[in-house]
C-alpha cells in the first residue's frame, strides 16, 4: 500500500470532518446519509 496516499487520505478526512462538524444537525446527517450510501454503492460490486 502507498503510505503517501494514505496519509493524503487520512489527512483530507481530518479536514472535512473539521468542516461538516460546524454544520447544523440536519445537513450532517442529509450529507452524511447520502455520502456513506455512495461509498456503499461503490464499493460492494469490487467485492
Amino acid at each position: 500500500m502507498d503510505i503517501k496516499a494514505y496519509r493524503i487520505a487520512f489527512d483530507l478526512s481530518n479536514y472535512v470532518w473539521g468542516v461538516v462538524l460546524k454544520w447544523d444537525y440536519f445537513s450532517r446527517d442529509t450529507v452524511g446519509k447520502q455520502y456513506v450510501k455512495a461509498e456503499i454503492e461503490r464499493i460492494t460490486p469490487t467485492m
